[in-house]
């Protein structure tokens, strides 16, 4: 994994597939969920999206 970013709070990588990995350097644990997506878009390395998607139906 190549290091992207690195704070005080999180550590950011890159892993070979394109995906991110983010980990808390003082607990030492990965950082997933809403937490991770988060801190992502907060970096602006995955797109920030508006609402959620919705379709229309017609009846």
């Amino acid at each position: 994994m190549k290091q992207i970013k690195q704070t005080e709070d999180y550590v950011i990588y890159q892993k070979r597939t394109g995906r991110y990995a983010v980990r808390d350097p003082r607990e030492k644990r990965w950082i997933n969920g809403e937490a991770k997506e988060t801190i992502l878009r907060t970096e602006q390395l995955i797109p920030a999206t508006g609402a959620t998607r919705q379709t229309e139906r017609a009846d």
